[in-house]
């Protein structure tokens, strides 16, 4: 499908609770990682966020659980926006286990692009969108 990134992570032991799955706590990193890497797939990794004082912001974030993730396991996480006005964004992510591709996860982030020194939102840039299969 195009505009979805994919990629995958490892689980580490050292993220598991003690009950022996993954924390609902570093769902969010894995997410966050997943995401980042789909932005600098889409042309607007760190260095360029940094270089042009520019990016998105997640002011909302919802995960929905679906089956547990132990260890050792690898997650496969689909990234995609699924749709802006402009400025926001609706991003989604699912997060499947590798051993049996059961979804895990479900998410879902709000947020905007923001100019970071006037601290303003402002466009998506149209090469952004593009990448995601919004243009």
């Amino acid at each position: 499908m195009a505009g979805v990134f994919q990629c995958r992570l490892p689980v580490l032991w050292s993220d598991l609770d003690a009950n022996g799955h993954l924390n609902n706590g570093r769902y969010q990193s894995y997410l966050d990682e997943a995401r980042m890497q789909a932005f600098d797939s889409a042309g607007m990794g760190v260095a360029v966020m940094r270089a042009k004082s520019q990016g998105p912001v997640i002011y909302e974030a919802n995960l929905r659980y679906r089956c547990p993730v132990e260890h050792p396991e690898s997650l496969t996480i689909l990234t995609w926006l699924e749709s802006t006005n402009r400025s926001r964004g609706l991003i989604r992510q699912e997060i499947y286990r590798v051993s049996d591709q059961r979804l895990a996860c479900e998410a879902s982030f709000q947020g905007i692009f923001m100019d970071f020194q006037r601290g303003r939102p402002i466009n998506f840039p149209e090469s952004f969108l593009d990448a995601f299969g919004l243009a």
